[in-house]
């Protein structure tokens, strides 16, 4: 019993002649960690390049982890912000870029800075994205307020045109006019409007061509109102982005564009009233397309065998900045559109 007593006491007391040891171990440690930061501030000023492999690697884990935000961070001063930039960008494009059908795609914002390109620059046709420009030569020309008397539009009444069968003598609003120019994309509205507006299809075509010098558009070029195919009736993505930007301006056509459905009414030539009701066939007008974090404020949808489905979208962000989509030669115009605009909203999350 003594000695199971006296072999537990040798034991305590060599447990407590360690703890000064251990204490000493976690001082040494403690004043290590506090020369960390030191050490680390030293070997970045001799070994600057190597700062930045790490930053740079960093980043790329960062952005490259699936499901996570783009990052947002501040790096040491030995890695300039516009090269941060750069290189997240550029990652960004390697793995974000949107896969889209479209041949042509433009993002512009208000400011004219081109955020997304691809082969924005080919003459294509514009289809019924014509008719943003009709509509702006027709608001220029003060003709608003008027009433329309409908003349021969039967040039304009061909297979797959889209119309609202107007007859000659019927006297309808221009407003009427517009709307169903915008809403239902009727062809023979654009052609009533130019006529009304320019005695004929030609005269209201060079009306546009010379807009279209005055914005500066060199690749654009109008034969008829409407965008039916046509030689010579072509523009580019980019030149489209900026008449959208244009027609953007007005509030009669955010208002139209994003309406889903209209009625009106006209005298026939025989004095009795016509009432017509058309849809919106805009899937981001519908609500039935979407571009997270945008709100769509105006546009106009295009379809002909010869280009293909079109769109030319504008869309405003939650801090007010406006952003002008065109995709053209599209296998599907909406899908293309929303998912570049997603595309947007990422690269957007690094510039800031």
């Amino acid at each position: 019993m003594r000695r199971f007593s006296k072999s537990r006491g040798r034991r305590y007391y060599r447990r407590k002649a360690r703890w000064p040891g251990v204490i000493a171990v976690c001082v040494l440690v403690c004043f290590l960690l506090v020369l960390a930061g030191p050490v680390f501030h030293v070997w970045d000023r001799l070994f600057p390049q190597s700062s930045i492999q790490a930053n740079a690697l960093a980043v790329e884990m960062e952005v490259h982890s699936e499901g996570q935000p783009l990052m947002r961070r501040s790096f040491q001063q030995d890695l300039g912000l516009e090269e941060i930039t750069d290189r997240l960008l550029n990652i960004l494009e390697e793995q974000y870029e949107p896969t889209v059908s479209a041949q042509g795609v433009i993002i512009l914002d208000d400011d004219g800075q081109v955020l997304y390109e691809k082969d924005a620059d080919t003459q294509r046709a514009p289809a019924s994205m014509t008719k943003l420009m009709t509509a702006i030569v027709m608001l220029e020309s003060g003709c608003l307020e008027d009433t329309v008397v409908v003349g021969d539009l039967y040039s304009c009444y061909v297979d797959g045109s889209v119309l609202l069968y107007l007859e000659a003598g019927e006297q309808i609003a221009m407003r009427d006019l517009l709307a169903a120019l915008i809403i239902m994309s009727s062809n023979d509205a654009a052609a009533a409007i130019a006529i009304h507006v320019a005695g004929s299809i030609e005269n209201f075509a060079q009306m546009m061509n010379d807009k279209a010098e005055e914005m500066g558009l060199t690749n654009t070029h109008f034969v008829n109102p409407h965008g039916l195919t046509a030689e010579g009736h072509y523009t580019t993505p980019r030149d489209m982005a900026k008449i959208l930007q244009e027609a953007s301006q007005y509030e009669i056509l955010q208002e139209l564009s994003t309406m889903t459905e209209y009625s009106f009414s006209s005298i026939r030539a025989n004095g009795e009233a016509y009432t017509y009701t058309m849809e919106s066939t805009n899937g981001f007008a519908l609500g039935t397309s979407q571009a997270e974090h945008f709100t769509y404020i105006c546009g106009k949808t295009g379809y002909t065998s010869a280009a293909g489905m079109c769109l030319a979208a504008a869309f405003e962000s939650d801090t007010g900045k406006m952003y002008y989509c065109v995709v053209m030669q599209s296998e599907s115009h909406f899908e293309d559109v929303s998912r570049t605009m997603n595309y947007l909203e990422q690269k957007l999350e690094v510039l800031e």
